[in-house]
């Protein structure tokens, strides 16, 4: 039962982020149909293979295995919860060695891979099964560990059988919170049409098209036609999944109904700094070029985002 009760907790902080009332006009209907592109595939057609090692049969299997390591202050037990191409960089000193300046990537993974929770919910990523991800609620934050599906390269340059392995060495990416203050904030701008609050959470690199646009004409603002086109994407009566680009920390919620599919996309930045607080923190900021994409080719854009592909 606290296992159920724990994954309906993540579940609940994930999905409900960009949960708004419909409010359906012809418009929107057009709108979803451009973004539903025929390569994108249903939510219900995302699926997880099997591996075939014990211990990396499943994503939760090697999750696990990798706690049991972290807890018992075993690096090179976690160093195994690795694909074998990668184990090497494990051994590199850490840039994130909290001070002690010995301290392996290995070594600093297990400090904060020892305080998770061992109660979590997998997701899959893909259509071919090959990525998943695991949402793991550690106190008011949420945690997404990416897990992949690979095998070990031979010198002929074919692969070996696949198995599930965890797939980020970055160690500051496990301290990502995905339920972080800003998500509420950013949620709450895009409800209230509270242009000024929204700009909080824009990425200045992509807003310069809509510093151009506006005051073209009177009564033309970039940000107030950027509020009318989000406002149309979360407006859905479908509560969104969440899928989590494969190579950073952006997450896409994704709206699917009869209507059409529509993505929005936000990026969270991990372990910023508050000069005030001198306290990390994650920074949540709309991402504007990958929304963008999803909605100009949502299959491909979703192929991209997630690594997709059966090679």
């Amino acid at each position: 039962m606290k296992r159920i009760l724990m994954a309906g907790a993540v579940a609940c902080a994930l999905s409900m982020a960009f949960t708004a009332p419909v409010i359906a006009d012809e418009e929107t209907k057009i709108e979803n149909e451009v973004v539903a592109q025929e390569a994108l595939p249903k939510p219900d057609e995302l699926k997880i293979q099997d591996g075939t090692v014990e211990g990396h049969k499943k994503p939760m299997d090697v999750y696990l295995k990798a706690l049991k390591a972290a807890k018992a202050g075993d690096a090179e037990a976690l160093k195994t919860c690795f694909a074998p191409d990668s184990r090497e960089y494990l051994d590199n000193l850490s840039y994130d060695n909290d001070e002690n300046e010995e301290e392996t990537t290995a070594q600093a993974l297990v400090r904060v891979l020892k305080g998770y929770s061992e109660e979590a919910l997998v997701r899959a990523q893909g259509k071919v099964g090959n990525y998943a991800v695991i949402a793991v609620k550690n106190g008011e934050a949420v945690n997404l560990v990416k897990v992949t599906r690979e095998g070990k390269w031979n010198d002929d340059g074919t692969e070996g059988p696949k198995n599930w392995y965890l797939a980020s060495n970055y160690v500051g990416e496990y301290r990502t919170d995905y339920n972080a203050p800003g998500l509420k904030s950013l949620r709450d701008a895009i409800e209230k049409g509270d242009i000024a609050k929204l700009k909080e959470h824009l990425n200045e690199w992509q807003t310069k098209a809509l510093d151009l646009i506006t005051g073209v004409e009177e009564g033309v603002d970039g940000y107030a036609l950027l509020m009318k086109r989000l406002q149309k994407i979360v407006k859905s009566e479908a509560k969104p999944v969440f899928i989590l680009s494969r190579y950073d920390s952006a997450l896409a919620y994704w709206f699917h109904s009869e209507e059409g599919d529509t993505f929005l996309v936000v990026r969270f930045n991990g372990d910023m700094y508050d000069w005030e607080t001198e306290k990390k923190y994650t920074q949540v900021q709309l991402e504007l070029e990958d929304t963008s994409e999803f909605h100009k080719d949502a299959g491909q854009a979703f192929k991209d985002f997630v690594s997709d592909w059966d090679w």
